[in-house]
């Protein structure tokens, strides 16, 4: 009884304080007539799980644990793209609203980390309740031990766990085990996480449609309606605008109202990126305060106390920034900047109840951070990069790309082409080479096998692909960049890539001083509402002069049948093209628009030597592929693939009318006798291949009798692949004679084949060795059964 009163006091002071700091967290003042306003618009924020299906608000509590351990769930997003307005919703629904969510929780822990500076537990504690609270702090943590499974602790601004073990032991269970924990990331600014989250979500921003409904309520929240303002909507449905990329984003969607509101004659068509967006909110709060305060202002000629204001601001900005701190009292803010100016420029926003102030979002802080940059002469700006190692973390991704867009125009110095050779010597030291020596016996040989060509991951070269997206006008800053980039760039992440990157890589492909000659892209199901940016990636790469081999790694046959199909659209001849399918179910439902496009694609092919379509567990779709494929391609590879009679009948007819074919590898397709004794048909009347995979296929004797006919019949075959099969006396007994009749077979390979005595002693005595390399004899010894 003790604890549910303890439980129902804590409710009382957090319902009271989230509810009062929700209204003081708002960019609007704060009255019931905007409240429906102000939730509707946090409601249109899309929220995707890791298999891209979208969460409703009301679902984002997971469900209690059945198996005594609660949920460590994280929700990963950009800098800007509404984390702390999220989890500031959350805490104040469940204040406002008993039964929002469907799975309620008795006790809601808002945490801002922010806010903590050293002690975990004593400024969380003190952060919460106010001086005084009936409860203290040993009383408090030692309640929610106890009651852990009633406890959602909803984590804010997570960047690195090392300075607070007790939050590593809360995140890693051995601290309120049964509680369930949100935690919300940016992974520039924490890629290493420190803990294992059961679950991940990723905060995507606006749809299209939903920031043109975010610009309605603004609008409106400002006392206007939205059919007096055409000339802001017509801007954001134009193709053109330069903004259209980045506005989904909740914090651009919104400072490009600030300036829209704020300069009503300015044509945001001609705001083209971030920095200049950015820029131009800075021109627009400076031009709003001198309105304000009744200075007359003559162009941007700003007065001398706003401008040393702002000179101290990016001062703070970046000492801040490389000291780590993100929230301050008034008193410190003043003490660095010396003007109160800087609480009127729309930089600072209220933490939360108190006196502590942050900056409205990172990305302000490293825009900022960049023009105290940008003051500097060449020199102090490449010492400053230099002692801070901006260029070496990831978290100053931001700092970097806009220092160079502040620089986009500047073409009558060398700064932009001295940061941008700072950036491609990074990018030289992050790709990977293959070692192409193996020693051996304490010599040193050159290995027979393909070197691969020199390789690197996009997030390795993301400072410098997000610095050209901000200077998608300067060719020779992309000339620079394109030839430090490897032959083989690996789009690979378990979460959302930096918009920024994507975009720069499709200018990249396109620029003709570009190497990459292989790209492999991880397709996730989430990247399906990002569509159009990865399609227009395909495109560029399908104009690249440079490109020869793509590589699909694919969890969405949607997106990748689309990818696939926007790629070979317009692609010249292409050596290589790889679809690895790495889902571990079979999709649900496939719409005839995924048909269509899958259909296209392969009908497409006709400019591909080599096509691989590997691992697909759906035996309709692989049927699909391969009845679709035009007969012009040299190898093909359905390793791993589900197939049945049906693909089977498909293969043996691709086999007959093939015109080039030379490889076929169908190599774990759960093949059985009668599959094979059907795609056997079909290889007797091929007359052009050459090398044949039937590893891990079920031989029984009808097979093995389809096989030795048409070993007898081949001309062409040179390679024949039954590692991993199970093989009979007998079989080895009509293999062998078939062989001795073929003339064309020189490679015959058996890893791992299990074979008995009597057939390892019938190949022996067949002399096969004399003409056919037999690879797998080391093998026998473990290979042998009875």
């Amino acid at each position: 009884m003790v604890i549910v009163n303890i439980i129902a006091i804590c409710q009382e002071v957090l319902v009271s304080k989230y509810t009062a700091m929700f209204s003081k967290c708002q960019p609007f003042p704060w009255n019931d007539t905007i409240q429906a306003n102000i939730r509707d618009l946090y409601n249109t924020l899309d929220i995707l799980d890791i298999d891209g299906k979208r969460i409703a608000l009301g679902d984002i509590l997971p469900a209690p644990s059945s198996n005594g351990k609660g949920h460590r769930m994280l929700l990963e997003g950009p800098s800007g793209s509404g984390k702390t307005m999220l989890s500031n919703t959350i805490a104040y629904l469940w204040a406002a609203q008993s039964n929002y969510f469907k799975n309620p929780c008795p006790l809601l822990l808002h945490i801002d980390l922010k806010a903590v500076l050293s002690n975990f537990d004593e400024e969380v504690y003190r952060n919460l309740f106010p001086d005084n609270f009936k409860v203290d702090q040993g009383e408090f943590w030692h309640l929610l031990e106890q009651r852990a499974e009633d406890v959602v602790l909803v984590i804010d601004g997570y960047e690195s766990g090392k300075d607070f073990p007790s939050l590593l032991d809360i995140l890693n269970g051995r601290k309120l085990q049964q509680s369930t924990v949100i935690v919300t990331n940016d992974h520039e600014q924490c890629p290493n996480l420190g803990f294992q989250p059961d679950l991940k979500c990723f905060i995507m921003g606006y749809s299209m449609k939903n920031v043109l409904r975010c610009m309605k309520t603004y609008i409106r929240l400002f006392g206007s309606e939205p059919e007096n303002h055409p000339k802001l909507f017509e801007a954001l449905e134009d193709e053109t605008f330069g903004l259209s990329l980045y506005i989904t984003n909740p914090f651009i969607c919104l400072l490009t109202f600030g300036v829209y509101q704020t300069m009503k004659h300015i044509n945001l068509k001609e705001i083209t990126t971030v920095a200049n967006l950015f820029e131009t909110y800075g021109i627009a709060m400076a031009s709003l305060y001198c309105k304000r305060q009744k200075i007359d202002v003559i162009g941007f000629e700003f007065p001398e106390d706003v401008m040393e204001a702002i000179e101290q601001l990016t001062t703070f900005a970046f000492t801040s920034l490389t000291d780590d701190n993100k929230c301050f009292t008034e008193e410190e803010i003043l003490k660095e900047t010396k003007f109160q100016i800087v609480f009127k420029l729309g930089v600072f926003h209220k933490l939360t109840e108190g006196t502590k102030w942050r900056f409205v979002c990172n990305l302000m802080q490293h825009f900022l951070a960049a023009k105290h940059l940008a003051d500097f002469v060449l020199e102090d700006i490449l010492k400053l990069i230099k002692d801070h190692s901006l260029t070496k973390h990831s978290k100053y991704n931001q700092t970097i790309s806009f220092l160079c867009g502040i620089y986009r125009n500047d073409f009558d110095t060398p700064v932009l082409s001295s940061l941008f050779t700072e950036l491609a010597v990074k990018n030289v030291r992050h790709t990977k080479v293959s070692i192409q020596e193996v020693k051996s016996n304490g010599m040193v040989e050159i290995e027979k096998k393909k070197p691969r060509p020199p390789s690197g991951q996009i997030l390795d070269f993301g400072q410098s692909l997000q610095s050209l997206a901000e200077c998608y006008n300067r060719d020779d800053a992309f000339e620079i960049i394109s030839r430090s980039l490897p032959a083989r760039i690996i789009l690979r992440r378990d979460g959302i890539i930096a918009s920024k990157c994507i975009y720069a890589m499709q200018q990249v492909l396109q620029f003709p001083e570009n190497c990459i000659a292989h790209l492999e892209l991880h397709v996730l199901p989430l990247y399906l509402y990002q569509q159009e940016m990865y399609i227009n990636l395909a495109k560029a790469a399908s104009k690249s002069k440079t490109i020869k081999s793509l590589k699909l790694n694919s969890n969405s046959l949607e997106l990748s049948s689309k990818f696939l199909n926007s790629f070979l659209e317009e692609a010249e001849l292409v050596d290589s093209i790889v679809v690895d399918n790495l889902g571990k179910k079979n999709p649900r439902h496939i719409t005839a628009s995924t048909w269509a496009t899958l259909q296209n694609a392969c009908q497409n092919m006709g400019k591909t030597n080599h096509f691989s379509f590997r691992n697909c567990k759906e035996a309709a779709t692989v049927y699909f592929v391969i009845h679709h494929l035009p007969n012009t391609i040299q190898e093909l590879n359905f390793s791993g693939c589900t197939m049945n009679m049906m693909c089977a009948g498909e293969i043996s007819s691709h086999l007959e009318h093939a015109q080039c074919l030379q490889k076929l590898d169908i190599t774990n397709c759960h093949l059985v006798g009668s599959d094979i004794v059907a795609i056997m048909q079909g290889l007797k009347l091929c007359g052009t291949i050459k090398s044949l995979r039937l590893c891990g296929a079920k031989l029984d004797r009808p097979a093995t009798t389809a096989l030795c006919e048409c070993l007898k019949l081949t001309r062409t075959l040179s390679t024949l692949d039954l590692s991993h099969c199970e093989l009979s006396t007998e079989m080895i007994e009509k293999l062998v004679c078939a062989i001795v009749e073929n003339r064309s077979l020189k490679r015959l390979l058996l890893n791992s084949t299990k074979v008995s005595e009597e057939g390892f002693a019938a190949i022996s005595r067949s002399n096969l060795e004399e003409n056919v390399q037999i690879e797998g004899l080391d093998d026998w010894g473990y290979a042998l059964y009875t």
